[in-house]
């Protein structure tokens, strides 16, 4: 069995998407034990600066899911860490909400890294399950 470690970046607005990601995670962790990802607002310590424990999170886990629905400096921070430190970036989309369409498409680098559409935590938690899980 496969399994999964890595940090899940998404942005804070619209809150769809952050309660969308999050209720995926919770499932993949009721439902598979070989998925430990953790979100960004799990690592939203008072008193301490929030990049710290995210960069620790990417550093330690296999790859670094992010949502691109609507683009944002942390989220595309990021992903440009999580390649610099050779992680996999595995991006998401959430088609259920209007996006960055035309951002993304004028930055570039994120239709060519590609992206896996989902519109529920369902479908996305489906997505993020190990091969042989």
């Amino acid at each position: 069995m496969n399994h999964l470690s890595g940090f899940v970046a998404y942005p804070s607005q619209p809150p769809e998407i952050g309660q969308t990601v999050s209720a995926a995670v919770v499932h993949l962790r009721s439902e598979n034990r070989a998925v430990d990802l953790t979100t960004w607002e799990e690592n939203d310590v008072a008193g301490r600066f929030i990049y710290q424990p995210i960069l620790e999170e990417i550093d330690n886990g296999q790859m670094l899911v992010a949502d691109v629905t609507r683009l944002n400096f942390n989220v595309v921070f990021e992903i440009g860490y999580a390649i610099g430190r050779e992680k996999r970036a595995y991006l998401i989309r959430n088609s259920a909400i209007a996006g960055s369409d035309d951002l993304i498409e004028q930055v570039g680098v994120f239709d060519t890294l590609g992206y896996k559409q989902y519109n529920s935590s369902d479908q996305l938690a489906s997505h993020l399950v190990p091969c042989d899980a």
